[in-house]
């Protein structure tokens, strides 16, 4: 997750010396967890915020996490025309890699969560009842901790954890564009 962090500070760093000096960071899933630490980090530096489907409550509960990242790993070297044998070393070899991982991005998670009442940015907040890793109720959990902020929190009925994809997506789409609409652009 630091090498993710600095890239999000490298990424911001890169549009204000470009002459940006309105900015609003929007993430799916962990990207959501990345752009709330940056609100943290940097208070009052963004016009918008935005966090999709991002589990930043409870934790990540590793058991769909792992369950994903594995199919994910087994499907891409399928492809490649892998063994089952050569792919399940693969996965072995992978999973303590996997776990160490699942650790770290929990610990960052902990951070951001417990500081969510530090944040002052309005956000925008994008749940998907049919989430399949992330249980929906932890974006209404993420609105109710961000005490100090603007929070506008929209639910998609055929959302799926990645709405961008997902049948919700034009939904998601017009829903988001309507609330940088209402950002407070100079």
């Amino acid at each position: 997750p630091n090498e993710w962090i600095q890239q999000v500070d490298e990424a911001i760093q890169f549009l204000e010396d470009e002459g940006y000096e309105q900015i609003a960071i929007m993430g799916l899933s962990l990207g959501g967890i990345l752009a709330l630490n940056a609100a943290q980090k940097y208070p009052n530096h963004f016009t918008g915020i935005g966090a999709f489907n991002s589990p930043c409550i409870n934790g990540l509960d590793p058991t769909p996490i792992r369950r994903y990242i594995t199919s994910s790993i087994r499907r891409i070297l399928s492809h490649r025309k892998w063994s089952d044998e050569d792919i399940q070393q693969e996965v072995e070899s992978l999973t303590p890699l996997m776990n160490q991982q699942i650790e770290q991005i929990d610990e960052l998670i902990i951070g951001v969560r417990d500081n969510l009442p530090k944040v002052t940015t309005p956000t925008y907040i994008a749940k998907s009842i049919q989430d399949e890793l992330i249980d929906p109720k932890t974006q209404d959990d993420i609105a109710s901790k961000l005490t100090h902020a603007t929070v506008h929190l929209d639910s998609f009925q055929d959302g799926r954890h990645v709405i961008t994809t997902s049948p919700a997506f034009r939904d998601f789409q017009e829903a988001l564009i309507d609330y940088l609409d209402q950002l407070a652009w100079a």
